[in-house]
């Protein structure tokens, strides 16, 4: 459910200017309950801020009593990138997505989910610090793009 998962997301904070792919992979263990509310592992990485998913793709690392995998899938043109999302969410798998901000000022961490519409929306933190995680429609989000990559968290272990 939507609001379940914005639930979750608005307790995670993004803690500097560019750490929101770092950001974005904390929210996903989240959302899996491999981390707890006020974890914040891989922000307190600042040597990754503005790497984006460099420190993660093709990576295991492991968090408590969970081995996570992460895996990046490149799409230049934009292409199949949405398709591919919508087949991971029916595998319960939440891509998340390096994406243009509408107002093309950069490129942002986006978490996939399935919508009320069984379809897919985004949602990533537009602020710094305690704010609502921010949600985009597939239309809001898919104009400024010409190329994408996701990063997919795969994890072992009992939740």
């Amino acid at each position: 459910m939507p609001s379940e998962i914005q639930n979750v997301l608005d307790k995670h904070e993004q803690q500097r200017p560019l750490s929101c792919f770092q950001s974005a992979v904390e929210m996903v263990l989240k959302l899996n309950s491999i981390l707890s509310e006020g974890d914040y592992p891989e922000q307190s990485i600042t040597a990754n801020d503005g790497c984006g998913y460099e420190p993660f793709a093709g990576k295991k690392k492991r968090y408590g009593r969970f081995e996570v995998s992460f895996e990046e899938i490149k799409f230049d043109p934009l292409g199949d990138a949405i398709k591919k999302g919508r087949e991971l969410l029916e595998e319960d798998i939440y891509p998340i997505y390096s994406f243009m901000l509408p107002d093309r000022s950069g490129y942002h961490g986006f978490v996939g989910f399935k919508n009320e519409m069984d379809d897919i929306s985004f949602f990533t933190k537009a602020q710094l610090g305690p704010c609502a995680a921010h949600r985009f429609n597939l239309l809001e989000i898919i104009i400024p793009q010409t190329k994408t990559e996701i990063l997919l968290v795969r994890f072992s272990g009992v939740p």
